[in-house]
């Protein structure tokens, strides 16, 4: 994985673990809510590393402002990835494990 990847990577990790930590505390965030909640997170931490997907990638946008911002917004979509993924990886209880096999 290249070292652009990997950065939004970990900011969508970190974007992911904001919304649902605001989500727990603010259980109404919900559809729309959650996903702008998730733009703003992923805005504000671009914007305070200072990272930028064009600049990552050899490009320039000026003012670099609108790179972290955009950013931001990958970030904050990339965020509902890792969420699914990390849904996919969580162990699957025997109780759901019996039901899915039921199910077949």
């Amino acid at each position: 994985m290249n070292a652009v990847a990997f950065n939004l990577l970990a900011l969508a990790l970190f974007t992911e673990v904001l919304t649902n930590m605001a989500k727990n505390i603010f259980p109404d965030i919900t559809g729309i809510w959650s996903n702008l909640v998730a733009a703003i997170f992923g805005m504000a931490i671009c914007l305070g590393t200072q990272t930028g997907f064009f600049s990552l990638a050899g490009m320039s946008l000026n003012p670099p402002l609108v790179d972290y911002l955009l950013t931001g917004l990958i970030v904050a979509r990339g965020s509902n990835f890792v969420h699914n993924l990390v849904d996919t990886l969580k162990p699957v209880s025997s109780a759901r494990l019996m039901a899915r096999m039921r199910r077949r």
